[in-house]
């Protein structure tokens, strides 16, 4: 009879104590999932997926430089977006349509379309220099060639 009371006391605190380890375990994991470091890792995985999918982009940097000015010839401000790396695409494609709702676009094409390449920063970057009729500079684009091989721009 002792010996089954002891037993009983003995299982009794051994589930305690899982039960306790188990609990330990789920603040923990609830505590991870709602973190900082959890939050960016979850966001650099999407953003790993997301450059993973894009396909917009050209084979050279001037490829992607004439498929990006070509789309805005179009009007097509939503595509001329996709050119650029995937983080900066929906804000550019704002800009871009702001500057063809002032009527700015063309404007903006006629200087892209005289953007000489200058030296290259090293084999996965490039640099365009944009000048104007005066023959100013006025923007710079970089192009950088991304993880899937597609040439993107970064900036201009």
């Amino acid at each position: 009879m002792m010996h089954k009371t002891i037993l009983k006391f003995v299982a009794g605190g051994l589930g305690l104590v899982a039960i306790a380890v188990g609990v330990l375990f789920l603040v923990q994991y609830v505590r991870y999932r709602v973190s900082p470091e959890y939050r960016t890792e979850q966001a650099l995985k999407e953003l790993e997926r997301r450059y993973a999918e894009d396909t917009y982009g050209g084979s050279t940097p001037e490829e992607t430089l004439q498929l990006f000015i070509d789309a805005l010839k179009k009007g097509n401000v939503e595509l001329a977006s996709k050119y650029f790396v995937v983080e900066k695409q929906e804000k550019l494609a704002e800009d871009l349509t702001r500057i063809n709702l002032k009527g700015l676009l063309d404007s903006a094409v006629n200087d892209l379309e005289n953007a000489e390449r200058g030296n290259d920063i090293d084999a996965n970057n490039a640099r365009f220099t944009v000048v104007n009729q005066k023959d100013e500079a006025i923007t710079v684009i970089n192009i950088s060639r991304g993880t899937n091989g597609k040439w993107k721009i970064l900036d201009f």
